[in-house]
């Protein structure tokens, strides 16, 4: 920022993105355009333009620039999607002719930004003080190396959900031994009861820390050779059994949209796409992790959660 106006300017833009209630990341070498080259190649005059870019559904950016065009004419934000905005980020670096100022993202690439040394601190925009309003797993979410690059809106975490097509209300299953019975009697003629994307870390992880593994613990420590961990993994198997051979995001959220996959484990970023094709989609509780032979049930943990 080239003078304190602009930092005021700067700090407006904040409160009003906040008040949008999104994840957000500051990217350096971009931004600050008064009478000078924006993002966009175009001139202002005394003007500040701010470019986002996104990766949000149309209901949300609509809600952002009706919020936005409050802060004109001294703030011109421009909002961007983009289908890959991992990637799009790492292809534009801090090239400031075609690199974003800010964007609204999940927090997991944060690290790999940081190193490339595209991101610049939040507490380059708002006092570090005012962070302490936040939730302190949000914030250590949005931190890399004791630094804190992004401000933490909201944070989700995985969802139960289920076509009522087939699974009624009722028999939404309130263990995971009663969740394998629905698999085992529903998975049939080209139907599945229940798949998830299982070789995937995020959503194992719920399995494994539900018998007390972990695959890094707060030290950056893996945990996959512990018998808790190896425990987890023998006992999902026979729900994997039970589900197709390809089990990426794009085929399992296929699968359940078409109404092929009875019900699954997702985010509450699929809701959207699941309602647009006309489901009627139900959300419940993870079923409690329920071993065989009465021993005891460990409580299915997500410990994974996105910023």
């Amino acid at each position: 920022m080239k003078n304190k106006n602009q930092k005021r300017i700067r700090n407006r833009a904040w409160a009003w993105i906040v008040t949008a209630g999104l994840t957000i990341g500051s990217l350096t070498g971009c931004g600050s355009q008064t009478v000078e080259q924006t993002a966009q190649g175009e001139k202002t005059d005394g003007e500040v333009t701010i470019t986002i870019w996104h990766d949000k559904e149309d209901a949300v950016t609509q809600v952002l620039e009706e919020e936005f065009a409050q802060l004109e004419p001294q703030i011109h934000v421009v909002l961007e999607k983009k289908s890959d905005l991992t990637e799009a980020l790492k292809m534009v670096g801090n090239d400031p002719k075609a690199a974003p100022d800010m964007y609204f993202f999940a927090h997991d690439k944060i690290g790999v930004y940081a190193e490339m040394g595209i991101l610049s601190p939040v507490t380059d925009i708002i006092p570090a003080e005012e962070l302490d309003a936040y939730m302190d797993n949000t914030i250590e979410a949005a931190t890399y190396k004791g630094t804190v690059y992004q401000l933490p809106i909201y944070y989700e975490t995985l969802l139960f959900m289920y076509n009522r097509l087939y699974m009624k209300d009722e028999e939404v299953p309130a263990t995971t031994e009663e969740l394998y019975a629905y698999m085992q009697e529903n998975t049939r003629g080209g139907h599945y009861g229940f798949v998830e994307q299982h070789s995937t870390p995020y959503y194992a992880a719920g399995w494994i820390n539900g018998f007390g593994g972990y695959i890094l613990n707060d030290a950056g420590e893996p945990g996959l050779n512990l018998p808790e961990t190896e425990e987890a993994l023998a006992y999902h198997k026979k729900f994997v059994d039970l589900m197709p051979g390809e089990t990426e995001y794009a085929t399992v959220n296929t699968l359940f949209k078409e109404g092929m996959a009875h019900a699954t484990i997702a985010g509450p970023w699929l809701i959207p796409t699941v309602r647009e094709s006309g489901m009627d989609v139900g959300i419940a509780s993870m079923p409690v992790i329920m071993r065989p032979e009465n021993q005891s049930p460990p409580i299915w943990e997500y410990r994974v959660s996105r910023c």
